[in-house]
């Protein structure tokens, strides 16, 4: 999942731990990562995901 944060601002948790996004950042979530993610109340986010899948991808995370 390719995840951008718009506007606003959150956090997204990962088995890494757990890390602030802010507006203008990308977040790329492999397949079948354990993860979590939430909008701060103060400066609520707007995020666009796209689910991302085909027999290349895993390649393409590698690059």
């Amino acid at each position: 999942m390719i995840i951008v944060c718009a506007k606003g601002s959150g956090w997204r948790e990962t088995p890494a731990g757990r890390f602030p996004v802010t507006a203008g950042q990308v977040i790329i979530l492999p397949p079948g990562q354990p993860h979590s993610y939430g909008s701060n109340e103060d400066t609520p986010w707007t995020l666009w995901r796209l689910h991302v899948t085909g027999r290349d991808l895993r390649e393409f995370l590698s690059s």
